[in-house]
């Protein structure tokens, strides 16, 4: 069983709350779908960002990417790397802003049966 915690449609980027055991079953099932799983839905690649203890944690990820995704827009992204993966893997040197992130989650939302949060994005 999953539920979908967040979804924003203006960066194609969704957290659902997943079993932790059950984690890399619907990463491997989200890698294998081609289209949006509804009658004639659009084709999309789906793709596991991060995964995450906690609601938060995986909110403050999305938070992160969608503002790293605005400042690239605004062509204020530092100067990118020679290779795609030095890309993902550097820290970018602009200060860091801390944004108030409210805990949406309530004590009785915290059940031992969903344990882990995957931040996903597809488009």
């Amino acid at each position: 069983m999953y539920i979908v915690k967040y979804l924003s449609q203006t960066t194609s980027t969704f957290i659902l709350r997943i079993a932790r055991a059950a984690y890399r079953f619907v990463w491997t099932a989200l890698t294998f779908m081609n289209s949006v799983p509804i009658k004639n839905g659009k084709p999309c690649v789906y793709r596991v960002v991060h995964v995450s203890g906690t609601i938060r944690q995986a909110e403050e990820e999305a938070i992160r990417r969608a503002r790293n995704l605005i400042f690239e827009a605004k062509g204020e992204q530092p100067t990118k790397a020679p290779d795609a993966l030095s890309n993902i893997f550097t820290t970018a040197s602009r200060p860091k802003q801390k944004a108030p992130i409210e805990d949406s989650l309530s004590s009785e939302e915290e059940g031992e049966e969903y344990d882990s949060d995957v931040a996903m994005s597809g488009g």
